[in-house]
């Protein structure tokens, strides 16, 4: 089977490589979060490593808009 990964044989089970977390995309669901719009409620405030900048620093200034919102 080729694109599962490797094999590992200890595990009995195929692997993938690590690799690094997209950044873009964790950002954008930290801003999801931060403005309720996502399903689940933030667990805390950003931290650790990859939390150097926050949802709000990287956020377009015209976000999606509510579907109730007027023009």
């Amino acid at each position: 089977m080729e694109g599962i990964g490797r094999y590992d044989g200890n595990m009995q089970m195929f692997v993938q490589e690590a690799r690094s977390p997209d950044l873009g995309r964790l950002r954008f669901l930290r801003w999801l979060v931060e403005h309720g719009r996502y399903d689940h409620p933030s667990m805390g405030p950003a931290s650790g490593e990859l939390a150097d900048t926050t949802a709000e620093d990287v956020s377009p200034s015209t976000g999606p808009q509510p579907v109730d919102a007027q023009p």
